[in-house]
């Protein structure tokens, strides 16, 4: 595998659709092409059902005549393909009124090169997979219990450029890995999901042996009356929910009143407010011995990523990625802002960060459980919708695990419960905090503990399993 010659061709195929662009007419243009070159290995009920491997590669060319903008996405890449993308997407944005909030592509920058590349896991055949499920579903199966979930490992990879010259690329590797273990009738579930760029950091043995555990305790689960508890939130079930808090954090919507951050804090600039506890502190990282990451990103107006359209997406993208607090001891330090807004207003554009780092302590999940008087236990929860976005109010649902803590031990698994409650409040109300662990999001990464929370609002109870 030549990642050297993977880059070369990817930079040849950038320079040539942004120089057939720039002959048909466009003013400004960028492009982004991103491949992939994976493996999955999905099972059910302590079998292999799928097998599959996908080699992906997609370009997305966005342009600028005059103001007016296009963009579009191919995966066909030969010479007559991209110049016929490139004359035709030029063609289209002549045809689209003026963006009276259109910016340029970025300048070139320096990008600090990144570490996540690693060969064994580009190379982990499906084999390997095979034998490492083969091993989860028999000792699954030994419990009377059923696994079901995915291995995927590979690499993939983006390369970026502009008319101005600015260029990025990063190649990664890819090892995630989701289990669930439900009893045979379905009455307990427990789940884990681990995704790392390395294969070797996945402890296998480790995962199922909590899944094991939790699954089998999840029998017989009791009611609990709705009401307000103190809660245990694992590291998935504190991603699950509290990062949600970040989506409130765009710099645009704060100055125009649209974000949570100041409508339930009341302030009309959060920037150096105390609103969290003092054990909340979040930063973007650029690396991080346990999580290499992509070293630049997108900037966007924190309204979704259509709010500015593939053109403002992609001449927004190739930021660097640098650290900086974002929440340092409960003060907000930081908000993040798309190319246009920060040209606007004279700032810094600051992209999604693509490693977010919770601080914490060297206190496990098990320390925080016999800390603890009374509070229930949470591993995941799902469905989460929102309620009132100004205060950032969210309902949704517990999953796959929760139980009753009292005196420092878990003393019974409880039905599942639809809770109704704001990160922003609970970010305020967190009162004990472990040692952070990584979590994949969407499309970022997230090293994150456990933490205790004073107080947590269930509004009902749910037959969900």
């Amino acid at each position: 595998m030549n990642i050297g010659a993977i880059q070369t061709q990817s930079f040849d195929i950038i320079e040539r659709v942004l120089k057939e662009a720039m002959t048909a007419g466009a003013d400004e243009c960028a492009a982004v092409l991103a491949g992939e070159d994976t493996g999955l290995t999905r099972f059910a009920r302590n079998k292999i059902i799928q097998n599959v491997a996908k080699s992906h590669h997609i370009l997305t060319l966005a342009v600028a005549v005059g103001g007016r903008e296009a963009g579009v996405s191919t995966d066909v890449l030969n010479e007559g393909s991209l110049r016929d993308v490139a004359r035709e997407v030029v063609e289209m944005a002549r045809m689209y009124p003026v963006n009276p909030e259109h910016t340029g592509p970025l300048e070139p920058v320096d990008i600090l090169p990144g570490d996540g590349f690693d060969l064994s896991t580009a190379t982990f055949t499906q084999m390997d997979k095979a034998e490492r499920i083969r091993m989860i579903c028999d000792e699954a199966s030994s419990h009377k219990l059923m696994a079901f979930g995915t291995l995927t490992t590979g690499w993939k990879y983006e390369a970026y450029g502009n008319s101005l010259g600015h260029r990025a690329w990063y190649p990664e590797t890819i090892a995630d890995f989701s289990l669930t273990v439900r009893t045979e009738g379905g009455e307990g579930s427990c789940r884990e999901n681990r995704g790392y760029h390395r294969i070797d950091r996945i402890a296998f043995s480790e995962l199922l042996d909590r899944c094991l555990a939790w699954a089998s305790w999840s029998r017989k689960a009791e009611h609990l009356s709705p009401g307000d508890y103190p809660v245990i939130l694992t590291p998935t079930a504190a991603l699950n929910y509290l990062a949600m808090v970040f989506w409130t954090m765009g710099a645009r919507q704060v100055t125009e009143k649209r974000s949570a951050l100041t409508s339930h804090f009341a302030v009309d600039d959060p920037i150096g407010k105390q609103l969290f506890s003092p054990l909340v502190s979040a930063y973007s990282r650029i690396h991080h011995p346990a999580c290499p990451s992509i070293p630049f990103g997108s900037t966007f107006d924190m309204d979704g990523f259509g709010g500015q359209g593939v053109v403002g997406n992609l001449f927004g993208s190739g930021v660097p990625s640098d650290d900086y607090p974002i929440i340092e001891n409960g003060i907000q330090r930081h908000l993040f802002s798309s190319l246009f807004w920060a040209r606007k207003n004279g700032v810094k554009p600051r992209a999604f960060p693509s490693l977010i780092e919770f601080t914490g302590t060297e206190k496990t999940l098990a320390d925080l459980i016999a800390e603890t008087e009374r509070a229930v236990l949470i591993n995941s929860f799902w469905y989460i919708r929102f309620v009132d976005p100004n205060h950032l109010l969210l309902t949704g649902l517990t999953r796959d695990g929760v139980f009753l803590v009292e005196n420092g031990k878990i003393v019974k698994p409880l039905k599942n419960l639809r809770f109704n409650e704001s990160p922003l409040v609970s970010l305020a109300s967190i009162t004990t905090i472990g040692k952070p662990e990584l979590r994949k999001a969407w499309f970022y990464n997230v090293l994150i503990p456990p933490v205790s929370v004073d107080t947590f609002t269930f509004s009902s109870e749910t037959e969900a399993v």
